[in-house]
């Protein structure tokens, strides 16, 4: 698989380059593989956010993981990867799409950075495991880039 550097609003991260590019009003740039039968294209979604002071890992772990178990079928932890103490937080975990009982499989990794969320949501079907690879090297390819002030 070949990649790109894609630069965006203060970092850059390398994306595959046959992979589609788009936004939404919730996300600064969403990451969208190929089509598949089941309707859920893996993808890669940033949202950065300005946050204040009182948004920390910590809250993020524990309310993230509050919503998931709430809102999502099956819900189940697969992994998790904790370096809060330099402001990252990475869970991988599994769901079921109710309709068809199809198996989800989904990483966020948050950055807490200064008063910035960097907040990643990368998304796959379970029996598309050839799509793990690619999304971990798009997650640990994140870098920050600083502005040059006026």
């Amino acid at each position: 698989m070949e990649y790109m550097e894609f630069i965006g609003a203060g970092f850059t991260l390398q994306t595959p380059t046959e992979w589609l590019i788009t936004t939404s009003p919730e996300h600064q740039v969403i990451f969208l593989g190929p089509n598949n039968p089941q309707g859920v294209r893996p993808n890669v979604m940033v949202a950065i956010r300005a946050v204040d002071d009182s948004v920390t890992v910590e809250k993020l772990i524990a309310e993230t993981l509050s919503a998931q178990q709430a809102q999502l079928p099956q819900y189940r932890v697969l992994n998790e990867v904790d370096n809060r103490n330099r402001g990252v937080f990475e869970r991988s975990y599994q769901w079921e799409r109710l309709n068809d009982n199809t198996p989800i499989i989904q990483t966020q990794r948050f950055y807490v950075l200064g008063n910035l969320l960097f907040a990643f949501t990368a998304t796959r079907l379970g029996h598309e495991v050839q799509y793990e690879p690619v999304i971990k090297h798009m997650l640990n390819s994140f870098r920050l880039v600083l502005m040059p002030t006026p």
